[in-house]
């Protein structure tokens, strides 16, 4: 494993060369995958214990805890972004768009790394759906609601048929 380091730091000197562009070693930590315990970077490159998160997706030795921290974060997340919205006064066509721009599109990057079991699904349904009936009995049932607008719909996103597409 020294030796992979070390070649990986030379290609990256290479590279500084041809472009200028260098690590800050003092900012460069790295973080043990596999089964390797007492193990040492011979450059001087902390070595890290704990998950890092790489954009976004959490990374350790642990995938079970790593994928359920960044669930968790993110299911935290559209709460937070769901509750400011909750406060101005949307139309049903106002709140999609929300549902769409801002809660979906930042959970498919994550639905595509991280495998999403049907409880996850449907507690974010259940987190969505909440938003869109102000937390009251539903309007208009889902199958309705997801179709387009010539058919009576407002094109809303079927959370689960997303995530089966995706993967």
């Amino acid at each position: 494993m020294k030796n992979s380091v070390k070649t990986l730091l030379s290609e990256i000197n290479k590279f500084k060369v041809v472009c200028g562009l260098s690590i800050n070693m003092s900012k460069t930590s790295a973080i043990l995958l596999g089964n390797a315990t007492n193990f040492s970077l011979p450059t001087g490159i902390k070595l890290n214990k704990t998950p890092i998160k790489v954009l976004g997706i959490y990374v350790a030795n642990n995938l079970h805890s790593c994928f359920s921290m960044t669930i968790e974060e993110s299911i935290k997340k559209m709460r937070h972004t769901l509750n400011r919205w909750k406060q101005r006064r949307l139309t049903l066509n106002g709140k999609v768009l929300v549902i769409k721009n801002l809660i979906i599109s930042q959970f498919i990057h994550i639905a595509n790394l991280v495998p999403i079991s049907d409880d996850i699904i449907k507690d974010i349904n259940q987190l969505i759906y909440e938003f869109l009936w102000n937390g009251k009995t539903h309007k208009v049932k889902k199958s309705v609601i997801i179709q387009d607008f010539k058919d009576g719909g407002y094109k809303m996103i079927d959370l689960k048929s997303l995530i089966t597409v995706q993967n």
